[in-house]
């Protein structure tokens, strides 16, 4: 089945340091997708995209572009691999954009990220086995170092059946807020 999900795709200068420590380790296994933070997941719409599309589009379109500042990287140890994040502080903007998209698309599907005062912002640095990531622990704190971030476009993407990733469309942030 695929996996729909709202993200917001990282600037080139942060995307090009989580490239770097990616390259560095085995690649996991499905592919991870360009490095995001996952505003909405778990969205499985049910045969044509265009009412989620709508959807994403009104919400976006009434949100303002986010600042966001890098806070701290934590490694998740899950026995055969460990997981490499990078959090970012939560803020109003972001809370009230994540809100809108729970509410507007809860037909299309819930998660546990979705209940109030759960969601974190994360950004998905590395899989990898737990004895490669020793390698890599100063790159992924330069990683967190970058600070603040101004995003100001959202995306809808999707992990098909096959686990290849795919931008379905990319909207703007504040298209109606001027």
């Amino acid at each position: 089945m695929d996996h729909y999900a709202v993200v917001l795709f990282l600037p080139s200068e942060i995307a090009f340091r989580i490239a770097e420590v990616r390259r560095r380790l085995p690649a996991p296994t499905p592919r991870l997708p360009d490095p995001h933070i996952a505003l909405k997941a778990g969205l499985r719409p049910r045969g044509d995209l265009t009412a989620l599309d709508q959807i994403v589009a009104a919400v976006t379109a009434a949100s303002r572009p986010i600042d966001l500042v890098t806070s701290r990287v934590r490694l998740v140890d899950e026995g055969e691999v460990t997981r490499a994040f990078v959090d970012v502080t939560l803020n109003q903007a972001m809370v009230e954009l994540h809100e809108r998209l729970v509410e507007d698309s809860s037909y299309f599907g819930r998660t546990d990220d979705d209940v109030p005062g759960r969601f974190q912002p994360t950004i998905v640095v590395a899989v990898a086995p737990r004895t490669s990531l020793d390698d890599v622990r100063i790159t992924l704190r330069t990683v967190a170092r970058v600070g603040r971030f101004r995003i100001e476009e959202a995306s809808l993407i999707c992990q098909f059946a096959n686990g290849e990733w795919q931008t379905i469309e990319t909207y703007p942030l504040g298209e109606l807020v001027k």
